[in-house]
């Protein structure tokens, strides 16, 4: 992969007005074959992904228990495999159910389960989950992905209760590591509270947590992981997720494969007491919602990664954030001129303008994209750009971030398995 510690020399995005924003769209008519476009083909079934899960699961897994072992199981889905998945649960009522009364929405990231192991509940065997990051608009205060505040010290520092593997298919965050002791500096004193199950826990909107006294926790490595990385967590080290560099690095999304309960609880720790972590549950509809944009997003990642392989003229588009500072509001523009009058006039163009036309036109030609979904994501990336969440050069993040992202150019974390 490309180093990312790259700087453009154009502006990011362009923001539409509030009249111009469309609260629901009228695709453009494609004008262009199918040719244009080398997308993957058709997802595999969500029976040939799951046997295939199972088998290497059984095979592999079963038999050395860690979470190298586990990655084996994922190593070979892809953003269409991921997307057959996806449509499945959606338009499969006993999988649909399934995934509904185990997804969550937390602090951290949205959580939308794809597929699970024979075994029962979420936690008895194994499950396949698709793990969302929303770019949050900072203002004054570090927001979660609930919108809540997040206080200082709270790094959400946490144990697994099983091994967990993951493949980044968009984005990255900075993966910090941490040494857990009995004794310590008072600097490093941080409460433990154990989680329950998912699967467990009785409320709609919040997590039982237990508390189980003091630990002194000290980070002991910090990593980038970024697009197209294969990880494994080990279950016996600590770790947070830092999504600090999002306006550099854009959305985050991962295929996330956990293996069966290890562990009675899995545990986190947090300088404040408490007795419950938000976790929000979706409502049938919501779950719907989730899932088409969660399809659609992918089929934008497909159409960026398009894009960004035409050569010279397109280099705008291998940046991290390009999908949503230059493809998005590309195809907002081209709906909102065919809106206002008639077809996104070619006459003006140059000839990179002139092939990224067509192949949004082949895009939006190759499948049914959802106009809803797909005008949630434009006005969440009008919003931003609004606001300013994006930059363009690693210069503009703090001084951690920055650091984190230059020197994963020149050096492989250690839990990275394989890049594409």
């Amino acid at each position: 992969m490309n180093n990312i510690g790259i700087t453009r020399s154009y502006s990011v995005g362009r923001v539409l007005s509030d009249r111009e924003v469309p609260n629901s769209l009228q695709l453009p008519v494609a004008r262009v074959s199918n040719s244009c476009l080398t997308l993957e083909s058709v997802g595999k079934s969500h029976s040939e992904i799951t046997s295939s899960i199972q088998e290497r699961y059984d095979g592999l897994y079963a038999v050395k228990k860690d979470s190298i072992s586990l990655s084996e199981d994922i190593k070979g889905i892809t953003k269409r495999d991921v997307i057959s998945l996806l449509e499945s649960v959606r338009d499969i009522p006993s999988l649909k159910e399934q995934s509904r009364s185990l997804s969550r929405r937390s602090d951290l990231f949205d959580k939308l389960i794809l597929a699970k192991g024979p075994g029962g509940q979420e936690g008895t065997n194994w499950v396949l989950r698709l793990h969302l990051f929303p770019v949050q608009h900072k203002g004054e205060h570090v927001l979660s992905n609930l919108g809540q505040k997040v206080e200082d010290g709270d790094a959400n520092i946490h144990f697994h209760r099983w091994d967990l593997s993951s493949r980044f298919l968009q984005g990255g965050f900075v993966n910090r590591q941490y040494a857990v002791a009995s004794s310590g500096q008072e600097k490093d004193k941080l409460s433990e509270f154990g989680l329950v199950a998912t699967r467990d826990n009785t409320s709609h909107n919040t997590r039982a947590a237990e508390y189980k006294g003091y630990k002194y926790v000290t980070q002991t490595a910090s990593e980038l992981y970024r697009k197209g990385d294969l990880i494994h967590y080990p279950i016996e080290t600590a770790h947070s997720v830092d999504v600090s560099g999002a306006p550099f690095l854009g959305i985050t999304m991962t295929l996330a494969h956990t293996g069966e309960d290890l562990k009675d609880t899995s545990s986190f720790f947090k300088k404040r007491l408490t007795d419950t972590v938000a976790q929000i549950e979706y409502s049938d509809e919501e779950h719907t919602i989730a899932i088409n944009k969660a399809i659609t997003l992918l089929k934008l990642i497909e159409l960026t990664d398009e894009l960004s392989k035409l050569g010279p003229g397109f280099e705008r588009y291998s940046h991290p954030n390009s999908l949503e500072s230059e493809v998005i509001p590309t195809i907002a523009m081209k709906i909102l001129q065919e809106e206002q009058g008639g077809a996104f006039s070619e006459g003006r163009m140059d000839d990179v303008a002139k092939k990224t036309s067509e192949v949004i036109d082949s895009w939006i030609q190759s499948g049914s994209i959802d106009k809803n979904s797909l005008a949630s994501l434009i006005k969440s990336s009008q919003n931003n750009l609004f606001n300013k969440d994006f930059v363009v050069s690693i210069d503009e993040l703090t001084d951690v971030s920055r650091e984190e992202i230059d020197r994963r150019n020149y050096t492989k974390p250690r839990d990275v398995l394989s890049e594409l």
